[in-house]
């Protein structure tokens, strides 16, 4: 089976609909240029702007986003190669600490086994 870039983007945004559907709130991504945090210069994961969401404290089930990133290993180094640069959309999830992990991996084996059958 090949997967190809529309079949990945489908993934993704049925990822978004799925934790929806459970009650999570979509929250927007960062810009790739980081503004937010001050000690990245690029967005490189979910975490980033997922962070200050869970230092409001996370009301209700949680959060959920797809979030270009960009990882530049080595840039500011003597040793930096290009083939370890990166660009991507990661799909992320924040929990409410009251849900169980055992609940949440069960709730992704769902949505995964559901979209590759």
């Amino acid at each position: 089976m090949q997967i190809t870039r529309t079949d990945i983007y489908s993934i993704a945004n049925g990822f978004l609909k799925f934790y929806k559907a459970l009650g999570y709130v979509e929250i927007q991504p960062d810009n790739i240029i980081q503004e937010r945090d001050t000690t990245l210069t690029y967005t490189n994961s979910t975490i980033v702007p997922l962070k200050a969401e869970l230092l409001k404290g996370i009301k209700g089930k949680g959060f959920v986003l797809l979030q270009p990133c960009l990882r530049l290993k080595n840039l500011k180094r003597n040793n930096f190669d290009s083939a370890f640069t990166s660009y991507f959309r990661m799909v992320g999830i924040l929990s409410s600490p009251q849900l169980r992990i055992s609940d949440q991996a069960e709730n992704i084996k769902d949505y995964f086994s559901k979209t590759f059958q």
